[in-house]
């Protein structure tokens, strides 16, 4: 069975607690689909970054290879650094930046658990695709019963243009006198240009989803035709399980809810 979410705009092996998690990530440059005529700021050469997983006080280890022409930086977005500040990747604040053909290894504790994701902090690496997902679990998940797999889901806005070199001048514009933000060409949702996505379920019938929005300035209304969304998570924030028929994220936010497909709402008309 497959079930549809709708975005409208507006497992790497598990580790005991304690353990040292150890990445690479390597930043380039690629042109993501055959016919592009934008290079994005890639890691490890794909279109997003690869997935980083661990359990809650793990120790990682991410070691950052900058193959551009350009410095750069990486942000652990929703890790706290207690104790670590400098490893917390924004540049001019808490580290210089990776020079080209520079490296840095980036040791922090994995703190606190849930859905958090990684960006460059450097010019505008971030809206040119310099994202991933990070996941920090927990011995023993909140609400794990209610749900038998999981499906983690990154959302984010795609410009034909380069943020760097067209985006930002036109937002800054001294023309663009309401401080209108730029109007995103397509939406990706892991690595895929649609404003929709079919999700196969593989025979489970409680799935639990983590949604991550890595857009550069869009805001989404997420929803599934026909079936009610209990929210257990924000931002990595464990929440008593309530019930919606959709819910807005704005960029950088992560929502996790899990659905029932037993609870189908067979006389669902879409709109």
């Amino acid at each position: 069975m497959e079930i549809l979410l709708l975005f409208l705009t507006g497992m790497s092996a598990m580790t005991t607690e304690g353990a040292i998690v150890s990445q690479t990530l390597i930043i380039g440059t690629i042109l993501p689909y055959p016919t592009s005529q934008k290079p994005i700021v890639a890691v490890n050469y794909s279109f997003s970054g690869p997935l980083i997983e661990a359990y809650e006080n793990d120790t990682l280890l991410i070691r950052v290879i900058n193959k551009l022409a350009q410095s750069t930086t990486v942000h652990w977005h929703g890790i706290f650094q207690i104790g670590t500040s400098d490893m917390n990747g924004t540049t001019g604040a808490t580290q210089c930046a990776i020079p080209p053909s520079g490296e840095m290894t980036y040791k922090f504790r994995a703190y606190p658990a849930g859905t958090a994701w990684y960006h460059g902090h450097h010019l505008d690496q971030y809206a040119d695709r310099l994202i991933g997902v990070l996941i920090i679990r927990r011995q023993v998940e909140p609400n794990q019963e209610q749900y038998d797999t999981e499906r983690i889901l990154m959302v984010s806005d795609w410009y034909n243009d380069l943020a760097q070199t067209k985006l930002l001048s036109w937002y800054l514009s001294k023309y663009n006198t309401k401080g209108i933000e730029p109007i995103p060409d397509a939406i990706v949702v892991n690595g895929k240009f649609s404003r929709s996505l079919f999700v196969k379920t593989s025979g489970a019938t409680r799935i639990r989803f983590s949604i991550i929005n890595a857009a550069s300035f869009s805001m989404y209304t997420v929803s599934i035709d026909g079936l009610p969304l209990h929210i257990i998570e924000l931002d990595q924030t464990p929440v008593v399980p309530y019930t919606v028929s959709s819910f807005m994220i704005n960029a950088a936010q992560r929502v996790s809810f899990y659905v029932n497909l037993n609870e189908f709402d067979q006389n669902f008309v879409p709109p």
